[in-house]
């Protein structure tokens, strides 16, 4: 029972372990959510307002400072707390996911989520780093698109919006999206080794790139599959909600009756949107650790590892 509860997953059969753990954690996972939401939003709140009235103050006394200044300065206050934010939840997701796939307690793992928060900042600062050559590259294919376009040209943002919706700009964005998809495999697993192998910066990606290499192209497919799936699964309630509302508005002649429809339909739409995502934002965090943890049982043995830690 337990070889096979344990054993490698194909595809199929972690999508339902993926599922299987955020039932075991569901509500811990939600909470956990809850929690780490709540606090980042009252930090990056908060450093907003410092900035907002430091730049205010700045201006008054430099009239000269313009928007890209002020852009930036705000940018630059808040991107460190929304990445602290984002390696905190993955990190707390991908613990309490280990808690149910190990079949132990679960339990809200704050004792040891500075730790992993920080191990799993280094491993995402080290990810934008190695983005930054297909950053640059993307950025130059645009530039050699619409290179012939002067930033002082009346007709500069005619021309901008028509090259946008060019079929080379389509293709060129579709490209760049699934080559970067491809490119990003190389360190798909670097969270999950960053928070449970206690790697930092790029031993945490050389690390994920060892479990992965032997079944590169099996390991994209199965991440195109799940991105596939959830994005069906948080879209479709959302499509029929909205193809509800234009039937009810279509067969509603009273104008103000069809105003009254669309504007409450718009409110319960993303109410629904919203609800959608906070149910769907531990999933991404599950299917990584438990993508993690089925390359482990096939090239190091993690099977006869949790076996012993449960024993």
């Amino acid at each position: 029972m337990f070889l096979r509860e344990y054993a490698p997953m194909n595809a199929a059969g972690l999508f339902d372990r993926v599922f299987d753990v955020y039932q075991k954690s569901f509500w811990k996972q939600l909470a956990f959510s809850a929690i780490i939401g709540a606090v980042s939003f009252a930090f990056i709140f908060a450093a907003m307002i410092v900035m907002a009235v430091a730049v205010t103050l700045f201006s008054v006394n430099n009239s000269e400072m313009n928007f890209i200044f002020v852009f930036f300065v705000l940018l630059s206050a808040v991107l460190p707390l929304y990445i602290i934010w984002v390696a905190a939840a993955d990190a707390g997701h991908i613990i309490l996911s280990k808690q149910a796939f190990y079949g132990g307690r679960i339990s809200f793992p704050f004792k040891e989520l500075p730790g992993a928060a920080l191990r799993t900042v280094t491993a995402i600062i080290m990810q934008f780093i190695l983005s930054l050559p297909w950053f640059a590259l993307i950025v130059f294919f645009i530039y050699l698109l619409i290179g012939g376009i002067s930033g002082s040209d009346p007709m500069f943002f005619y021309w901008l919006i028509e090259y946008i919706s060019s079929g080379w700009f389509v293709f060129l964005a579709f490209a760049a999206t699934l080559g970067y998809l491809v490119y990003s495999n190389l360190f798909a697993l670097a969270v999950p080794v960053a928070v449970f192998e206690r790697k930092y910066f790029f031993s945490a990606i050389k690390k994920s790139f060892l479990l992965i290499k032997n079944e590169f192209w099996k390991v994209l497919g199965i991440r195109f599959l799940w991105t596939v799936v959830v994005y069906i699964f948080s879209y479709s309630a959302q499509g029929l909600w909205a193809a509800v509302m234009g039937v009810v508005s279509y067969g509603n002649s009273s104008s103000g009756i069809s105003v009254a429809l669309i504007m409450s339909g718009t409110l319960f739409q993303y109410m629904v949107t919203m609800f959608i995502s906070f149910l769907v934002g531990p999933l991404g965090g599950i299917f990584t650790a438990l993508l993690y943890f089925n390359q482990k049982i096939k090239r190091e043995g993690l099977d006869i590892e949790i076996g012993i830690e449960r024993l």
